[in-house]
C-alpha cells in the first residue's frame, strides 16, 4: 500500500474537489480524451491498408506495406475502445445525474440513435459508389455495421445501466462500500493486476489474439461483457473523482507496465497471428499481458490528460467538438483516398499520412460549413458535454 497519501488524507485533502471545480473545467481533460480516442480511429483506419498483416474485411489493400503501420494499429487497438467506453460510462452517469432519466433518454436518442440510423445507410451507399481499382471482397455481403458498432454497443450498455439503476432503487445497493473498496484498490501499487481479473474471462472468449471487432449487427455477449467492465469503471470514477488524483500519481507505474508488456505482445502476435488455433501457454500469457497492458494504457492516458489538459484551448476544444462528426463520417473518405493513391507515384510510407491529413482537412471544412452552426450540429451536440 502507498504510505502517502493515506485514504483518510485523500478524503480530507480533496473532500471539496467536487465543489471547488466547475463541471465544465473539471471534466475538460476527460472530454478531450474521449475526442482523442475518436480521432485515433482516423489514424488506425488510415494505417490498415498499409499494414504488413492483411485485414480481410478491408476494401483496399495497398502493395506498399510497412511494419510500422502494423505495429501502430496493434498498439492503438490495445486501448482505444476500452478508453472510449470507460469515459462514456463516466459521462453517462454525469449526464443522468445532471438532467434526470427522461431527459437523458431524449438526449441519447438525438445524439446516438438518430446519427446511427442516418449514418449507416449513407456509409453503405458511399462504399458502393467508390470507383475501386481492384475487385471488392465479400465484406459488404454480410450487411456490415462498419465502424458504427460502438454506437450499437453503447445503446446496449445504456440499457444495462438502466437496469442497474432500477436494482439500486429496488434493493438499495450500498454504493458507499463499493466506493471505499475502489479507493483502497487504487491506493495499492498492485491495482493494475487486480483490475485485469474481471476482463480476463471475456478476453479468453475472443476469437483473435486481440479483442474482436464486430463486423455485423449481431450483438456479441463477450464484447458487451468486456467493454461493460470499462463502462462500469467510468461510472464509478464519476462517483469517486478523487480516484482521478490517484491515477495521475501512478503514471510512472502505468508507463513501466506498458513498456514491459508491449514488446512481448508484438512478439506474441508475430508468432501466433490473429487467429490462434489452440489454447497454448503462450496464448494464456498473451491474454494476461494484453489485459494488463490495456488497463495500464487506459489509466496512463487518463492521468496524462488530467495533468496536462485541464486548461481549455480554443484549437483543442474545436477539434473536440468536431470529433464526433469526424468519426461518424471518416471511413468512406479514408477508403476513397486509399483507393485513389493506389496508382500514384507518392512513396508508400507517406500515403497513410496524406490520407489522415486530407481526411481531417476535408471533414473539418464540412464540419464548419454543414454542422457547427446548423440543426445537424444541435443533433450531434457539437459540444461534447452538454
Amino acid at each position: 500500500m502507498l504510505a502517502n497519501p493515506t485514504l483518510n488524507q485523500i478524503e480530507e485533502g480533496h473532500e471539496n474537489l467536487a465543489n471547488s471545480m466547475t463541471l465544465s473545467l473539471r471534466f475538460h481533460a476527460l472530454d478531450m480524451l474521449r475526442s482523442f480516442a475518436m480521432l485515433l480511429g482516423v489514424a488506425l483506419h488510415s494505417f490498415i491498408s498499409y499494414s504488413m498483416t492483411p485485414f480481410p474485411q478491408w476494401l483496399v489493400r495497398d502493395p506498399n506495406q510497412h511494419y510500422f503501420f502494423q505495429t501502430a494499429i496493434l498498439i492503438i487497438h490495445l486501448f482505444r475502445m476500452e478508453l472510449f467506453f470507460l469515459i462514456s460510462g463516466f459521462f453517462t452517469y454525469y449526464l443522468y445525474q445532471k438532467i434526470g432519466g427522461i431527459a437523458f433518454l431524449k438526449n441519447r436518442f438525438l445524439r446516438i440513435v438518430i446519427p446511427f440510423l442516418v449514418t449507416w445507410p449513407l456509409t453503405l451507399l458511399a462504399f458502393m459508389l467508390i470507383p475501386y481499382k481492384q475487385a471488392l471482397n465479400s465484406s459488404l455481403s454480410e450487411t456490415p455495421i462498419f465502424h458504427l458498432w460502438f454506437l450499437e454497443y453503447l445503446l446496449v450498455l445504456y440499457g444495462f445501466s438502466g437496469l442497474l439503476l432500477l436494482c439500486h432503487s429496488w434493493f438499495k445497493i450500498r454504493w458507499q462500500r463499493i466506493d471505499t473498496l475502489l479507493q483502497r484498490l487504487f491506493q495499492s501499487r498492485f491495482h493494475p493486476i487486480l483490475l485485469i481479473l474481471p476482463t480476463l474471462p471475456a478476453l479468453f472468449l475472443m476469437q483473435k489474439t486481440i479483442v474482436d471487432t464486430p463486423l455485423n449487427f449481431f450483438i456479441q455477449p463477450r464484447l458487451v461483457g468486456y467493454y461493460g467492465i470499462y463502462f462500469l469503471m467510468g461510472w464509478y470514477l464519476y462517483r469517486q473523482p478523487n480516484i482521478l488524483i490517484l491515477i495521475q500519481k501512478h503514471a510512472r507505474l502505468y508507463l513501466l507496465v506498458a513498456l514491459f508488456t508491449i514488446p512481448f505482445l508484438l512478439f506474441s502476435f508475430s508468432v501466433q497471428g490473429f487467429y490462434p488455433k489452440t489454447l497454448t501457454p503462450l496464448l494464456v500469457l498473451t491474454r494476461i499481458s494484453y489485459a494488463l497492458c490495456t488497463w495500464s494504457l487506459v489509466l496512463l492516458f487518463i492521468g496524462f490528460f488530467q495533468k496536462n489538459f485541464q486548461k481549455p484551448s480554443m484549437v483543442i476544444r474545436y477539434l473536440s467538438e468536431a470529433s464526433y462528426w469526424i468519426f461518424l463520417t471518416h471511413l468512406p473518405m479514408i477508403v476513397f483516398l486509399q483507393n485513389a493513391l493506389l496508382d500514384s507515384n507518392i512513396p508508400g510510407v507517406l500515403r497513410p499520412w496524406i490520407v489522415i491529413v486530407a481526411t481531417l482537412m476535408l471533414l473539418l471544412i464540412g464540419y464548419q460549413l454543414l454542422v457547427r452552426h446548423t440543426l445537424l450540429g444541435r443533433v450531434l451536440g457539437h459540444k461534447a458535454v452538454k
